[in-house]
Formats: structure tokens, C-alpha cells, sequence
């Protein structure tokens, strides 16, 4: 069988560290080989098995794999991998001393999902031999912007994608009037957006498939 996903989320405070907990352990009981991970900024996974580790993964049993996401580690890979992205797309950004500007992406709203879904695409390769991922997620907001994410950028993948193949069409009739030679080296931008695209249609089904992926959300009594 394909390896399943299971999210928990909720609130903080809700049990959902203390659920996925227990669904992981009861998995290994059935002889399942399971990877627990939180992905909530407060962790407390390790706690909860009474890990003194100060790596952010460990092997509790040959059975079990415990891994608390750092997140600004991932948000600094994510920022270093679009910016070698873009470095390889537009090299003449050096040359022109441009690259300083690529620092502005780090003030780009939505950074915190993407670097989580960047971390969770790079789980799915760390333990894609496992029969399930277990999420402990951050709290509701951010958790629903994460699921949201990969939807929500293929639409503004596909509007770069036809920005991108108009401005390649009005370029080839220019290099025609002109007699410019025929470059046919294809366009890095538009296959590196094509790549991107592939990737997040790749996460967005994933996401809509119960038989990869079962989202639970945890609730408690609050009279508030």
C-alpha cells in the first residue's frame, strides 16, 4: 500500500500532540512502521516520549521515527532555493549586481506555508519507505493555510504560465522582423514554472485523496 498521511489539528491546547501521540503508538502495536511529526512551531513531542535529544529527529524503536520540524531552518532552505532559482533563470543579475534585491523575498507574506510545505515534501522523501506520516500540525489558522497552499498557487501558476508563454510569443514575432537567430534552447523560466506546477498539482492531489491522506481535526469542550 501507498504510504498515508495523517494530520492532526485543532486549536492549541486542543490534545492534538496527545492524539497523534497515541494513534502512532497504537499503529506500531500493529506492527506498522510509523514516522510522528510535529510541525507545530510550540513543540512538545519530545517531551511527551521523555527525549533529551537536542537533534530534531530521532529513532525511539525500529518501529517508530520522531521528528519535531525546526521551522526556521526551512523557511532559510526554502529562501535558498528560490534564490538559486531565480540566480540560474536570470543570470545576468550578477552581472548587473541585482542579486541583493532577491533579499526582498524574505519579506514575502505567505512564507511561513510554503516553507512548511517545502519541509513536508522533503518528510515524504526522508520516510517514503514507512506505512504511515503522522502530522502533529500547528494551530488551525496556519494548518488550514498550509492544506490551502498547493491549490492556491497552481491558479497563480497557471496566470505566471500564460504571462510567461506571451511574452515568449511576442518575443519570437520580434526576433522574426529582426532576423534575429533562433535560440532553440527552451525558455528556463517557463520550465522551471512548468516544474513548479507539476510539483504542486503532486501535493494538492495528494491532499485530496483518502487514500493517502486522512485529516483529523481534534476538539475539546470550551465554554468560552
Amino acid at each position: 500500500m501507498k504510504t498515508k498521511n495523517i494530520f492532526f489539528l485543532g486549536k492549541g491546547g486542543s490534545g492534538k500532540t496527545t492524539i497523534a501521540s497515541l494513534t502512532a503508538l497504537a499503529l506500531v502495536e500493529k506492527g506498522a512502521e510509523v514516522a510522528l511529526i510535529s510541525m507545530d512551531p510550540a513543540h512538545n513531542l519530545f517531551d511527551v516520549f521523555q527525549i533529551k535529544s537536542k537533534k530534531h529527529s530521532t529513532i525511539l524503536d525500529k518501529h517508530l521515527s520522531i521528528e519535531e520540524i525546526d521551522i526556521d531552518y526551512w523557511i532559510k532552505t526554502y529562501l535558498r532555493s528560490i534564490e538559486q532559482q531565480i540566480s540560474r533563470s536570470y543570470q545576468y543579475l550578477t552581472s548587473l549586481s541585482l542579486e541583493k534585491h532577491l533579499q526582498v523575498i524574505r519579506y514575502s507574506p505567505g512564507l511561513e506555508e510554503y516553507a512548511l510545505v517545502y519541509a513536508y515534501e522533503s518528510l515524504q522523501k526522508k520516510y517514503d519507505r514507512i506505512t504511515y506520516r503522522i502530522f502533529d500540525m500547528p494551530p488551525t489558522a496556519l494548518a488550514m493555510r498550509f492544506f490551502n497552499l498547493p491549490q492556491l498557487t497552481l491558479v497563480w501558476m497557471e496566470k505566471l504560465i500564460q504571462i510567461r508563454q506571451s511574452i515568449l510569443a511576442k518575443k519570437k514575432i520580434i526576433e522574426n522582423i529582426h532576423l534575429a537567430p533562433n535560440k532553440s534552447e527552451a525558455d528556463k523560466i517557463l520550465k522551471q514554472l512548468k516544474i513548479l506546477q507539476k510539483d504542486y498539482y503532486r501535493t494538492h492531489t495528494k491532499f485530496c485523496d483518502e487514500n493517502e491522506t486522512a485529516i483529523n481535526v481534534v476538539l475539546n469542550e470550551d465554554k468560552l
